[in-house]
C-alpha cells in the first residue's frame, strides 16, 4: 500500500497492490478541511506529513493538521484485502 494525500492536502487517499509493482486500487481515507490557527501564520490544511505502522492487523497513521494539531486514523488491513478481491489475477 501507499498512502498519499492531494496538493491541497486535504485529503488522504490509499493506494493497494496484490504483488507491490501493479497498483490498482486507490480508496479515499479522509478530508479534513483546516481552518487557521490564531499562532499559525496563516497555515491551513489537512493532514499533513504523515507517518504510518502497522500493528497487529491495522495501520494506524498518524499526521499534522495545520502544523498546530495531531492527528490518529486506523485503517484495519482486512477492509484493503476486501477491494482488492475482485481484481482479475496476477499474471507470471
Amino acid at each position: 500500500w501507499i498512502l498519499g494525500n492531494m496538493r491541497s492536502r486535504q485529503d488522504f487517499y490509499i493506494t493497494v497492490s496484490r504483488n507491490g509493482w501493479l497498483f490498482r486500487r486507490t480508496r479515499h481515507l479522509l478530508t479534513i478541511e483546516g481552518q487557521a490557527e490564531p499562532d499559525s501564520i496563516g497555515k491551513k490544511g489537512g493532514p499533513q506529513y504523515p507517518h504510518a505502522v502497522t500493528v497487529g492487523n491495522n495501520i494506524w497513521i498518524a499526521y499534522s493538521i495545520t502544523k498546530m494539531k495531531e492527528g490518529v486514523t486506523r485503517v484495519p488491513i482486512d477492509k484493503l484485502v476486501d477491494i482488492c478481491k475482485d481484481l482479475p489475477p496476477l499474471k507470471h
